[in-house]
């Protein structure tokens, strides 16, 4: 049988007068690997934090006995002012709930009255919590995150460099390294936008350790590759609620617009028999037919109302395109850029990001920047000097 880990049953949240999840219910279980999806600002980041702080206002959420969770935020959990091997010391949550839990036992024990009781079963979940610190990598956490951080391409970094000199990309794969340590002991893994600022390489690795992962997963994420490469199972947020898909992402995205059409035929179908039966009404009082068959007439209409207009509070609302005009004053010459002998490396710092790079470019090209992290993309496209 499947072990069920989370329930979510009737949640309800909202921010002072801001309703933002209404009704929310659905099951995690062993084995699942869920991806949250909806639009932007439709509550997924919200439902993420409401179910792992289990801080809703109405509604249960309830975890399983002892279920260790660990959570990757969207922005990312990093001080950029510590240096890389400070920053990898820093704990997760998954190893803080575990130090909390013998800190407050360890309290206990320093309390003469403790041992007047039955102290055996306190002493032997702080060995299981000792146990468990160890096995998991808690014990060496900075050691652990260099393994990781080696895989994904950052080692070449002295440890005393200051984190604010990394990329962006390169701040992603550190916060990811240190949060990834001791998953082996975690059953559900959340996860906001991982993929944010990795490159292509990072991004497969994360695809291939969630693939190996042995706990659920619930992901926030806009990556369409990615979710149907980690996933199966997806969770629509929409209109403050949920709906639940089977299989990876593009299975969610056929059914959902089998189900639009199929829901669209149905109200088409009602609309006629609306017209239909509205028409035979009219027929029945221009000959004067008054009688049972007119009230039964009525009744049918009004249900079959009732039934168009609930159906029609399910229609997805569509959502506007989003349409850009951009205009020039005049138009410009052939030649836009013409970089020759670019070469640039930053004060104090011996990595030299570019050195001799010529191209050109020219009017109605579409350039795409690619690359490993920190191997200069943004400095190309935006520094001027």
């Amino acid at each position: 049988m499947v072990r069920q880990l989370i329930r979510v049953d009737e949640v309800f949240k909202s921010f002072e007068a801001v309703d933002v999840l209404e009704d929310v219910s659905f099951l995690v279980n062993e084995g699942d690997r869920i991806g949250l999806v909806g639009h932007n600002g439709s509550g997924k980041t919200t439902l993420l934090n409401v179910i792992s702080e289990q801080n809703q206002d109405l509604g249960d959420i309830e975890f399983s006995e002892g279920l260790r969770i660990a959570y990757l935020t969207q922005v990312r959990d990093i001080d950029d002012e510590a240096t890389i091997e400070e920053e990898l010391e820093r704990k997760g949550r998954q190893f803080l709930e575990l130090e909390e839990e013998i800190v407050q036992i360890e309290v206990k024990m320093t309390n003469p009255a403790f041992y007047d009781g039955d102290w055996q079963p306190v002493m032997d979940r702080y060995g299981e919590l000792q146990q468990q610190l160890m096995t998991h990598g808690g014990g060496n956490v900075a050691g652990h995150a260099k393994a990781i951080l080696e895989k994904l391409g950052l080692s070449h970094h002295p440890m005393q460099m200051k984190v604010t000199d990394l990329s962006g990309g390169e701040r992603a794969k550190l916060a990811l390294a240190r949060q990834l340590v001791g998953m082996n002991g975690i059953e559900v893994l959340f996860l906001d936008e991982p993929t944010n600022h990795l490159d292509i390489e990072t991004t497969e690795w994360l695809e291939e350790f969630l693939t190996q992962f042995k706990g659920a997963l619930i992901i926030v994420s806009h990556d369409r590759y990615f979710l149907d490469q980690v996933c199966n199972r997806m969770i629509e947020v929409e209109n403050l609620t949920t709906k639940t898909y089977p299989g990876n992402y593009s299975e969610y995205l056929k059914q959902k617009i089998a189900n639009e059409a199929a829901l669209g035929d149905r109200i088409a179908t009602l609309d006629k028999k609306i017209a239909h039966t509205t028409a035979a009404l009219q027929h029945m009082k221009r000959n004067n037919k008054y009688d049972k068959s007119i009230s039964a007439k009525h009744k049918m209409l009004q249900r079959l109302q009732q039934d168009v207009k609930r159906l029609k509070t399910t229609v997805p609302k569509k959502r506007k395109n989003l349409i850009f005009q951009l205009k020039s004053l005049e138009k410009s010459s052939m030649d836009v850029f013409d970089f020759a002998g670019l070469f640039k490396q930053y004060p104090g710092s011996e990595h030299v990001l570019m050195n001799d790079i010529d191209f050109e470019v020219n009017r109605g090209d579409r350039l795409g920047i690619v690359g490993a992290n920190g191997t200069g993309k943004t400095t190309l496209s935006t520094d001027p000097d």
